[in-house]
């Protein structure tokens, strides 16, 4: 019979390997999860309630930080409370700095299940760590070194270094036969992805970390595609003044040709850009999920929907429903390979179009995940009032985006939004301008959504008859 120490061990275990549903099986339904006040400036601190706090809390602590993982040391049992002593390990987002926090985390069981868990630690150490105590023409000067950490990583990434060392340490000599590189200059790459905490080096040898798994394609959170993507658009970025200078897109001065047109006839980069989009999409599948109620709709049309990861999760999670990928000709065999792979085919199809001219009719949901910031205004209402077309009487639209909010204070919105300029010669939009745009296309925005990831929001809207 598994012990209530046994019970909290095999949690700390689930969460240090991202599998949070395992975790929470362990967790009473209406658990109460408890984080210092002193961490609140950061979204971080109060109490949470149920499986959806503790989901809500530790998406926004992946926000916070580039890495946490509490590491049980030490465990004591007295009846129905475990108390663990142990260390966070984390990297801080914004700085890169790693370091470690001791914690005291109390756990209350009751019926093989935790009821409440609090944690307590130093919450001056902490942010020290997270936010750095760099002076301001510091903070300039290191976005020199911020550049460059990023180009390392998407070379690691595009060069697929965490796969070739997933069963283990090897040699730059030996990687660099694999990767057609030199490898006196991989070991220098490799020597500086150390420093970054990627890999690790003992006796001339490269090892994984637990931050440089995720760049493993076969890891369940894997971002290797989104950052080897993000090299491709290294070169762009580059041209960025010819956005600044004329308002249009540098991807296609860098590339000679529109970003899409380019994937498109350039297979393998299309391949990482679809990969990469299937990434982000399975990082926020589960806010989404959590996010919005998707058991009123029968029939569900995800408009650009690439290889169908949101839409198979959704038709997944309500199997009284059913429902159309849209895309273009080349992006739906993957399409077809993923419903496929998940036994969605008596529910779910692929089919091809221009989202400019008409969508598939009937749906009683359209989904517009990360398409309409490609765009600038004008095809954006085409897309609107295509959808408007084709959606059933009572049907609604969801437009997933990232809003941009009022003010001057740091938001990643506002990070994309120079990315799209520079490469597609989209933008990200605030609230005002997504209405404005749904009202030109005969919608009408009824209500915007925060996800708990924080990084989009889901806009819903419907038929404007007035209109």
């Amino acid at each position: 019979m598994l012990t209530n120490s046994d019970i909290v061990r095999a949690s700390y275990a689930a969460l240090l390997q991202d599998d949070i549903d395992s975790a929470l099986a362990n967790f009473a339904p209406d658990i109460e999860w408890t984080y210092p006040e002193g961490m609140s400036d950061h979204g971080l601190g109060g109490t949470k309630k149920g499986h959806a706090g503790v989901r809500e809390f530790l998406a926004r602590a992946q926000t916070v930080f580039g890495e946490l993982r509490s590491v049980p040391e030490e465990f004591l049992e007295s009846g129905g409370q475990v108390v663990v002593f142990g260390v966070h390990r984390i990297r801080g987002a914004a700085t890169g700095r790693y370091g470690t926090v001791p914690f005291v985390h109390s756990w209350r069981l009751a019926d093989g299940q935790a009821t409440h868990f609090v944690d307590y630690h130093d919450t001056a150490a902490m942010p020290r760590i997270m936010e750095g105590e760099v002076p301001p023409l510091g903070w300039l000067l290191h976005t020199n070194t911020d550049e460059i950490r990023a180009r390392t990583v998407h070379l690691a990434a595009e060069l697929r270094l965490a796969d070739l060392l997933a069963d283990g340490p090897r040699s730059a000599d030996e990687l660099a036969l694999d990767t057609a590189t030199q490898p006196a200059s991989l070991y220098r790459l490799l020597r500086t992805l150390g420093g970054f905490g990627i890999v690790t080096e003992a006796a001339g040898r490269f090892a994984l970390t637990e931050l440089g798994a995720y760049l493993r394609t076969d890891h369940p959170q894997s971002v290797q595609a989104v950052l080897a993507m993000r090299g491709l658009f290294g070169k762009a970025f580059a041209e960025a003044d010819h956005s600044l200078r004329t308002g249009e897109p540098a991807f296609q001065r860098a590339y000679g040709l529109p970003l899409f047109t380019y994937l498109q006839q350039n297979s393998d980069k299309g391949a990482t850009f679809n990969a990469a989009m299937s990434e982000l999409t399975q990082q926020m599948t589960r806010a989404l999920l959590d996010g919005y109620d998707f058991g009123w709709a029968r029939h569900i049309v995800d408009i650009g929907g690439g290889d169908g990861t949101l839409l198979g999760a959704i038709l997944t999670a309500y199997p009284r429903a059913t429902g159309v990928v849209f895309d273009q000709p080349h992006v739906l065999p993957a399409a077809r390979e993923r419903i496929l792979a998940t036994a969605l085919t008596a529910r779910c199809a692929a089919v091809a179009g221009d989202f400019f001219e008409d969508v598939p009719r009937g749906g009683d949901l359209y989904l517009l995940k990360d398409i309409i910031h490609d765009w600038l205004d004008e095809p954006s209402v085409k897309i609107f009032r295509a959808v408007r077309r084709a959606m059933n009487p009572g049907g609604r639209l969801l437009v997933i985006e990232r809003v941009v909010p009022d003010g001057d204070d740091p938001d990643i919105s506002k990070v994309v939004d120079f990315t799209m300029l520079v490469v597609t010669g989209g933008r990200e939009r605030t609230r005002r301008e997504y209405a404005a745009l749904l009202a030109e296309a005969g919608l009408r925005l009824t209500r915007v959504i925060d996800t708990p990831v924080g990084t989009s929001n889901i806009l819903e809207a419907v038929p404007d008859d007035s209109a």
